[in-house]
Formats: C-alpha cells, structure tokens, sequence
C-alpha cells in the first residue's frame, strides 16, 4: 500500500553483527552502564526474551520515547575517559541521529542480539514539475536494522509463498525525525520557485551537460528513426493496406 516494510529478507548475517568494542585497558567492559540499563529496562519490560521483535521493541521505545534523551546537533560534553556510546546512555544523553542507533546497536548486541548500523537517507521532497523526489544533505539519517531468523519472524510478515529464511527489523530510535516522511508538502510560491529552480537545473544536467553521443542516440536518433519507421509502415505496409481493403470490402458504402 504504498508504504515501506519494516522488514526486508536477507538470508545470511556477518559475525560481526555480534561485536562490540573492547575498552582501552582491554580487561573492563567498555559498555558496562549500556550493557546494565538495556539488561534492566528488558526486566522491568516483563518482555519475553525469546520474542526477538519485542524485545527489540522495548529496547527501541525506551530511547525513542522515554524522555530522557534528547536530539541535538550542538556540541556535546562528553567524558573522554569513556567511549561516547557509554557516555551518551549514561551521562549526558543528548544527540544527533548517529548516537542514538548506535547505542541502541551496542544494546541489542550486549543482550546477545545480532543488529547492524545502516547510514543513507530518510524523506525527500516531492517535486511536482519533474515528479521526482528531492533528496538532499539535511535528509542523510543513520538507523539500525535487527537480525531475526526464520522462528523470530511475525507469521503474518509476508505471505506463505515468500516467507524467508531470514529477515532484518528496521529500527529508527532517533527522537526529532522518528515521525514524519520529510520536508512537509510546502505549496507556497517560495517552495514553487525552489521546485522550479531545482528541476531547470536537472533538466540542464540530463539534457544540456550530460548529453553525450550515447543519450543522444537514444533519446533524439532513436525515436526519430522509430517514429520514421512507423510512418513508413502506415504508408506503405502490406499488412495495413490489407485490413483497409478489407475493411472497406465489408463497409456497407
């Protein structure tokens, strides 16, 4: 219908899915505080831990909707004796959208929970003169993807003929962009202009900069001859005169 699936197949992990850092001393737990808060909020959750989606859920909803933390481009304090993930769950939880899946990363693999980083884009903006979206900069987001295997996949997830073997949940634990597709659908002049603008410019790349011997042949000779061809047929073809003739054989006139 239209929307994303919170579940793609894929049908192998990487042992690396499970890895977490080790602390500079290389005898302490980098992720002591981390690893105890994921520990008690599953606790305090009355979640079943075989239940791999709920789990992930419960670990998901505290950073995402707990109050506690809070999304932030601005400079940070951060204690350096302590790795920034550790530092950002335990002491000073503010952020931008890589801190918060990060942790959340570092969470579900201290509870034995194979999930992995994923960095590209979340939204655009739509273009009604080109219809294309518009992905820029400002929409580059980091999320997590969890690792389920056939027996932790919802039966109701995909249909019987293309159930897989294994799965990744998409996770976005990121307070301020959590909601939302993107830009809101402005239809001001100011973003009419900015929609203009922007698909002059493409028009410009695709058709003025970029058109080399190979766009040129596929998107002015190439027709050219087609269109040639089929007037060509419709003029002379056997094939069309035949059914005029015979559609003039059976006309009552």
């Amino acid at each position: 219908s239209g929307a994303q699936r919170d579940l793609h197949p894929f049908p192998t992990r990487r042992s690396s899915d499970l890895e977490m850092p080790v602390a500079s001393d290389g005898e302490s737990d980098a992720f002591s505080g981390l690893r105890e808060t994921a520990a008690r909020v599953l606790r305090e959750s009355g979640v079943d831990p075989r239940n791999r989606v709920a789990t992930a859920r419960v670990l998901h909803d505290y950073l995402r909707f707990s109050g506690k933390y809070t999304y932030s481009l601005e400079w940070q304090p951060r204690d350096r004796n302590l790795d920034p993930l550790e530092d950002f769950v335990t002491l000073h939880p503010a952020g931008h959208c890589e801190y918060f899946a990060g942790a959340l990363v570092m969470m579900f693999r201290s509870q034995g929970i194979p999930a992995r980083l994923a960095i590209g884009f979340k939204g655009g903006e739509w273009n009604s003169l080109g219809m294309y979206y518009q992905v820029q900069q400002l929409h580059a987001h980091t999320w997590v993807e969890v690792y389920l295997g056939k027996e932790d996949i919802p039966p109701d997830a995909f249909d019987d003929d293309e159930s897989p073997a294994a799965a990744w949940y998409i996770l976005d634990p990121t307070v301020s962009i959590a909601d939302g597709g993107g830009d809101d659908q402005r239809t001001s002049l100011l973003a009419r202009l900015r929609h203009s603008i922007d698909y002059a410019r493409v028009l410009w790349s695709q058709y003025i900069v970029g058109l080399n011997s190979e766009r040129q042949q596929q998107g002015i000779y190439e027709p050219i001859w087609a269109g040639a061809q089929a007037g060509f047929q419709n003029l002379f073809g056997p094939e069309i005169w035949s059914q005029r003739l015979r559609a003039v054989a059976n006309s009552r006139v």
